[in-house]
């Protein structure tokens, strides 16, 4: 069963990607994590996931980051995903579609798939983003729309700068925003 989600390629590194649906009502959005198989066959046995949230600003640009920290009872992986609010699908906006759905929903479903995109249980967890999304809403609904262009540029230069999800948690604990 593939729970209507679209499959990457073979996978070399782990990965953590955001998938919103808005064929049926309420719309939703799901993360799909990409992990090694040996990793994922430990996972379920003590599985503890931690779900955060935080905006890298500059330039009038917001980029919101999803960190998801994975631990089973021998490692831990941290990962992490982003969403362009002004992303534009077939001329509809996407990113902010997503972004609404992730302030309403009560939950978060967490699909689990190895390199060879095997699907693992999933998980659903409570979600604990609805006021911090509510408030970047509200920031955004003020400010000016950005380019696909200049958000690139501004996630690239903050990627570069910030190369693992860990460097970028790191640099949200000792940034206060």
């Amino acid at each position: 069963m593939n729970h209507g989600l679209s499959f990457k390629p073979r996978l070399l590194d782990p990965e953590l990607t955001c998938a919103f649906s808005s064929e049926t009502l309420p719309s939703t959005v799901a993360f799909l994590a990409y992990l090694p198989a040996t990793y994922l066959q430990k996972l379920f046995s003590s599985p503890y996931t931690q779900l955060t949230y935080q905006t890298y600003q500059k330039n009038g640009i917001q980029i919101p980051f999803f960190f998801i920290q994975f631990h089973n009872s021998q490692e831990a992986v941290l990962l992490d995903t982003f969403i362009n609010p002004y992303d534009y699908y077939q001329d509809q906006l996407m990113g902010l579609d997503a972004l609404r759905a992730l302030q309403t929903q009560p939950s978060i479903h967490l699909y689990f798939f190895d390199f060879d995109r095997q699907l693992y249980p999933d998980l659903e967890l409570p979600n604990p983003l609805g006021e911090r999304i509510a408030q970047l809403l509200e920031t955004l609904m003020i400010s000016e729309p950005w380019t696909p262009t200049l958000f690139n540029q501004t996630l690239l230069e903050f990627r570069d700068a910030f190369p693992t999800p860990q460097d970028r948690q790191t640099f949200f604990s000792t940034n206060a925003f």
